[in-house]
């Protein structure tokens, strides 16, 4: 099962800002949702290990970004393929 997302840093107006996760959630297909925490250095990437009750399905499944105001900034879907490896880091 997918156990750990990283996030970019590299485009568009946050490659030259810090960006301060307080707030910020992870939500899975069901609307479970993971509180984040830190801050992504202008340019940087974050690895996040996705805890409960957060959950990812090894059947494939969506992930979402949701600001401090709970708004979606980005999501990414990933695969039953993808998710038949233990440990992949899916980036977005």
């Amino acid at each position: 099962m997918l156990s750990r997302l990283r996030t970019n840093n590299q485009t568009g107006l946050g490659a030259t800002l810090t960006i301060d996760l307080t707030g910020w959630m992870l939500a899975d297909k069901q609307k479970n949702k993971m509180a984040l925490s830190g801050k992504i250095a202008a340019g940087g990437t974050l690895a996040i290990v996705v805890q409960k009750p957060m959950e990812l399905s090894n059947q494939g499944g969506i992930i979402s970004l949701l600001d401090e105001r709970g708004i979606k900034i980005h999501g990414v879907a990933y695969t039953k393929a993808q998710a038949k490896n233990p440990g992949l880091t899916i980036p977005f």
